[in-house]
């Protein structure tokens, strides 16, 4: 039975949050009292239903990593370090167990593909495959070469990515000098800069250098990239990737979602404008984990933070019954005269699947505008026998939904998580309230289960 002495109020519903339910579910340790929708929404990782074919999809690329390089099997969560940017790839090998035995099976996912000079390569972007640098025009392949070779020559350079984990808030390098120490200017002028400028990052000095992979981008060795050119060895293991077998993302979480038994909580209280919470009523418990916008927990001079650098996009969906015999599960989209950044396969059935595409939203344009692009460009990549649908079955657009990773943004939200750490003396804010580079779908998993440790008051997980 519960420990009547542990009281626990989830304020809110995320991925983090729900995986903390389902595991005091299994094995009860404290009483909780839960705030928020009792569909118990986990925001991006929920998905979408689309009305035209009655079906829940995800937010178009939505993948499991199970296999990280800094993966150890027996690492204890509490040892996970939510302050440190994608902590949670040490336990990736803890990851897939756990989602074994929940039930749930995975397969590797077709292949991760880019898109550059007119053709379909091994995906560098999330993959880090570097066969596409073979392609680069001869005049930039020289010049890359020569400054990939200063940049090895610079042993004790503290921009060198492997140097990563040293920098901080107290020392930051921004996204642009961090990429230029990692492939030099010409490289990241003519690959990584234009890419992320395609879904809102038009300043990458303005960037947290330590959260590039919250908008995806590698940050690799000099001395990878100048022996793979001079010798076409690539000196590191690719990326692998995972899908839910028979499902996608979006159907897996909610089917986690159903689990709940909400009656078997001690409280379910509505949260919106009208039902704030109110910070004494906080108070009665032990500890809170605090997922929700910080506009609900009203605090005398206290504002919420409000990320000021957004990137704001728009998300096609397109039959995809009839496509060419191109073997992929996403195309990250290497040029910069195309409005398309990415194109996901999105499991619906055994029997039906859509193409997600991904453009920045331009403001000055309509959305039929987005459209007519979106079916112009896609003829570029052969993915369709014949000519792609004429139309999406579902275009949204998402303003503002990219929170970037600025350094704006971080310290506003680390000032809002200081503040709200004032409101009460065991306070976890989780989710989209952790710190940028730990709100990842691992992140929220691993954070969950640590604070399912913590509150159980053991260290056997």
């Amino acid at each position: 039975m519960p420990d009547p002495h542990k009281k626990v109020a989830v304020v809110g519903s995320n991925l983090c949050n729900l995986i903390f339910m389902l595991e005091n579910q299994a094995q009860p340790v404290c009483d909780i009292s839960y705030f928020g929708d009792p569909e118990l929404p986990t925001g991006h990782f929920s998905g979408l239903r689309i009305a035209e074919i009655d079906a829940v999809v995800d937010l178009g690329m939505v993948l499991f990593e199970f296999e990280s390089y800094r993966q150890m099997a027996k690492l204890d969560v509490a040892e996970y370090q939510l302050e440190t940017p994608c902590d949670s790839g040490r336990f990736s090998a803890r990851l897939e167990a756990y989602f074994n035995e929940l039930g749930f099976s995975f397969v590797v996912t077709a292949p991760l593909l880019s898109w550059y000079q007119g053709e379909l390569q091994p995906d560098v972007v999330i993959a880090n495959h570097l066969d596409l640098l073979e392609l680069m025009p001869s005049g930039v392949r020289v010049q890359v070469k020569n400054e990939l070779r200063q940049l090895t020559e610079r042993a004790e350079d503290p921009l060198h990515p492997r140097r990563k984990t040293l920098w901080s808030t107290d020392r930051p390098v921004d996204l642009a000098a961090a990429l230029r120490s990692s492939s030099g200017p010409t490289l990241s002028e003519h690959l990584w800069l234009p890419y992320c400028r395609n879904f809102g990052v038009d300043d990458a000095s303005q960037i947290d250098g330590r959260l590039h992979r919250s908008i995806w981008l590698p940050l690799f060795y000099p001395e990878s990239l100048l022996e793979y050119l001079e010798s076409g060895r690539q000196n590191f293991a690719p990326s692998c990737f995972h899908r839910p077998e028979g499902m996608n993302t979006a159907q897996l979480i909610r089917q986690l979602s159903g689990r709940v038994q909400l009656d078997a909580l001690a409280e379910v209280n509505p949260l919106d404008v009208e039902h704030p919470i109110d910070q004494q009523r906080l108070q009665k418990f032990d500890f809170v984990l605090f997922g929700a916008s910080a506009s609900f927990l009203p605090a005398p001079g206290f504002e919420p933070a409000t990320p000021q650098d957004c990137g704001s996009i728009v998300l096609h969906y397109l039959e995809f019954t009839n496509p060419a015999p191109i073997d992929f599960q996403v195309i990250n989209v290497l040029d910069p005269d195309l409005c398309i950044y990415r194109l996901s396969r999105v499991f619906v059935s055994a029997e039906v699947e859509l193409l997600c595409v991904e453009q920045r939203y331009n403001e000055d344009t309509d959305l039929a505008s987005h459209q007519q692009l979106v079916g112009e460009e896609l003829r570029k990549f052969g993915l369709y026998n014949g000519s792609p649908p004429a139309s999406p079955l579902k275009s949204i657009v998402a303003k503002g939904a990219l929170k970037l990773p600025s350094f704006a943004n971080a310290a506003a939200s680390a000032s809002e998580r200081e503040a709200l750490g004032h409101c009460h003396a065991s306070l976890h804010t989780t989710g989209a309230n952790a710190p940028y580079g730990s709100r990842s779908f691992n992140d929220q998993c691993i954070h969950a289960l640590q604070l399912f440790q913590l509150i159980a008051g053991n260290h056997a997980r």
